[in-house]
């Protein structure tokens, strides 16, 4: 388990989770104001469409009006035999008090008719009693000479702007005149009014329904949004003070979902990280104690000789001297191939290990190698056998480094092979791979010394990572210089039955051409 992050104020603010500062009333500004611009729409489209509809029957209702004060004066005039007309001052009153608007009368010529030329009483005002020259508008005269009605409307519900009509009316089926309003502008209003309020009161309510239900609406589609970022956010923050086992569950497969799962991945990937390192630590560590030991070891043992040499020198005793010397001196090369291997495995773990690439041919490699431990299996009474495969083409590696990797694989499997058994070195060309192999009949190893054979410093019953004489890293450096290569060193074995140390090797025939 990880260790408890100390409640540092960075970390308590971390922790905390502040609805002032949340993205939560950002988030929902936008819903909100959203909803409400889409609610605004819908009316504005709501009023516009209602408008027109309403517009066109009012403007039907009042060319009805128009038309029944236009039957209504046939039924009260007096025509002539030339169609000229006289209204009764009552049905004259009458008829002009139908509308909320004034309404004149004209002939059949379009030309406006005076009070008095219609119910032949005196006009109250100034000059009236003289014929009137005016006209109707041209647009009305030939409507009603075509027995038209004609009306000029307005098409906005809140604005009636200029707005007059004209509408004819017989005698005998013949144009006989027509009544004029010059404006219709209180007859609309009157007739808007209420439509006007109703769309008014729409208006208000929806805003104030809308917005209520805009609010709601709002605040739980975001909090929805925003909780499951915030919990993401919590265990991320988790994760960052040192709860590394912290998962988030993974409730969909949306964005916020994905986000969830690569979270999941990356504190998958921080745990691991750390327990490789707590492993790496351990290591080190424990490399750290055994190379403590096995330098003290050597160290004390040659301070140890040179003190019996210098015994045996003071009792003049050369022969026990030169002994204690000579002891002394393979200690001291001992210490220095340690120093040495030690110094190699940092720059190949460093990556910092520069191979010298160069054709190698494989099989007199194998041959060089043969050569140096003759002497050594001969006096150790073990068979050393090769077997190469004809034919094999130079590859690219680095001949040194790879002959120090057959001469520790061989000399670890002279260690463990007892008198009178026999090791193989061989080499054939498999599927465009080299395997070049070191197989023995020795004492061979269990399952766990096999899964740690290639281990620094690993120490079983009969360990193959050290040997008397070994540093107990040639294994270890071993599988670092093929890895180098670009290939593989890989080790099989049964106990009591012997060995077996594969080196897998690239072999692309396409560079020896």
């Amino acid at each position: 388990m990880p260790s408890a992050t100390p409640n540092t104020p960075q970390n308590t603010a971390l922790g905390q989770f502040s609805l002032r500062k949340s993205i939560f009333w950002r988030v929902a500004g936008i819903l909100i104001g959203a909803q409400l611009l889409t609610g605004l729409v819908a009316v504005g489209v709501t009023v516009w469409i209602a408008a027109s509809q309403s517009v066109t029957l009012v403007q039907n209702s009042v060319t009805l009006q128009l038309n029944n004060l236009a039957a209504e004066l046939e039924r009260n005039a007096t025509f002539d035999e030339d169609g000229n007309f006289h209204l009764p001052p009552f049905a004259y009153l009458d008829l002009t008090g139908k509308l909320k608007d004034p309404i004149r009368f004209a002939d059949r010529n379009g030309r406006l008719l005076t009070t008095d030329e219609i119910t032949h009483l005196p006009e109250t005002e100034a000059g009236s009693s003289a014929k009137n020259n005016n006209f109707i508008p041209k647009e009305g005269l030939a409507a009603i000479r075509e027995n038209n009605n004609f009306i000029v409307f307005p098409r906005q519900l809140f604005r009636t702007g200029q707005s007059w009509g004209v509408t004819p009316f017989f005698f005998n089926g013949d144009l006989a005149g027509a009544i004029y309003a010059p404006s219709l502008r209180q007859t609309i209003d009157g007739e808007l009014s209420s439509v006007r309020q109703t769309f008014v009161d729409a208006l208000f309510i929806v805003l104030i329904i809308g917005g209520i239900v805009a609010l709601i609406l709002g605040g739980v589609l975001t909090w929805r949004l925003v909780e499951p970022l915030r919990k993401i956010t919590e265990k991320v923050e988790a994760i960052g003070q040192g709860a590394y086992e912290t998962r988030i569950q993974q409730t969909g497969h949306d964005e916020l979902g994905r986000l969830a799962m690569a979270v999941n991945q990356m504190a998958e990937e921080v745990e691991n990280s750390v327990a490789a390192l707590r492993t790496t630590d351990q290591v080190r560590r424990e490399l750290i104690a055994n190379i403590g030991h096995d330098l003290r070891t050597p160290i004390a043992a040659v301070l140890g000789n040179i003190e019996e040499a210098e015994r045996h020198n003071q009792a003049q005793q050369p022969e026990a001297s030169f002994e204690a010397l000579k002891t002394a001196r393979e200690q001291a090369n001992y210490l220095n191939r340690l120093l040495q291997d030690l110094f190699e495995l940092s720059l190949l773990d460093a990556g910092h290990y520069n191979l010298r690439l160069e054709p190698i041919p494989l099989s007199e490699l194998l041959h060089e190698a043969a050569r140096g431990h003759k002497q050594a299996f001969s006096a150790a009474g073990i068979t050393l056998a090769l077997d190469i495969q004809s034919g094999l083409k130079p590859i690219h590696a680095d001949g040194l480094r790879l002959l120090r990797v057959l001469d520790n694989l061989l000399s670890n499997a002279r260690r463990h092979t007892p008198k009178g058994g026999k090791v193989c070195l061989g080499v054939k060309n498999k599927n465009l791979q080299l395997i070049v192999f070191v197989q023995d009949n020795g004492s061979g190893m269990n399952h766990e010394e096999l899964n740690h054979v290639f281990e620094r410093y690993y120490r079983g019953g009969d360990a193959r990572t050290r040997g008397a004489h070994g540093t107990g890293l040639g294994l270890a450096i071993s599988k670092a210089i093929v890895e180098a290569h670009g290939g593989h060193l890989i080790a099989e074995s049964t106990q009591g039955i012997g060995s077996t140390f594969t080196l897998q090797l690239p072999y692309p025939e396409q560079k020896q051409a």
